[in-house]
């Protein structure tokens, strides 16, 4: 029960590498050989220009304050980082498309999906953390009741 903060941080990482935006291409896709469509990831919408705009370089923030949570692993540390996840998220990432994006087919993939969730699980379960000592920032420091 201890260790569901950490998983809802590899859920933020897993997340980034996930498409974040899909765009159905109906009958071009098979010819240009992608099935289902374009998908773009976190981490490409972070580091590529394309057509969508600039590289959003503040997005890499994201994970990497996941593994920072999971690191130090204390009830502070994930209500906090949880918190800086989802706003970099909300203010850099595709979350409010324009208007008339899904008449061309263009949608938001499961990645941020899984991403929210994550930093929200993080949210959640890491102030459900029970403290081991009250001088102790970690929580996964030994307790004399574990012996």
């Amino acid at each position: 029960m201890q260790q569901i903060p950490r998983v809802c941080a590899a859920l933020v990482l897993i997340g980034f590498f996930l498409p974040w935006v899909t765009v159905d291409l109906g009958g071009l896709g098979a010819l240009l050989g992608s099935e289902g469509g374009l998908n773009m990831t976190g981490y490409q919408f972070a580091t590529t220009k394309g057509p969508m705009g600039e590289a959003q370089y503040a997005l890499l923030f994201a994970p990497i304050i996941a593994i920072a949570a999971a690191a130090v692993h204390s009830t502070k540390g994930y209500v906090t980082c949880a918190i800086l996840a989802a706003v970099v998220i909300l203010l850099m990432g595709p979350v409010f498309l324009k208007e008339g994006a899904a008449a061309m087919g263009v949608e938001r993939g499961y990645g941020i999906y899984t991403c929210f969730g994550g930093c929200f699980g993080m949210l959640i379960f890491g102030m459900t953390l029970t403290e081991s000592g009250s001088d102790s920032g970690s929580v996964d420091a030994p307790s004399e009741d574990s012996v």
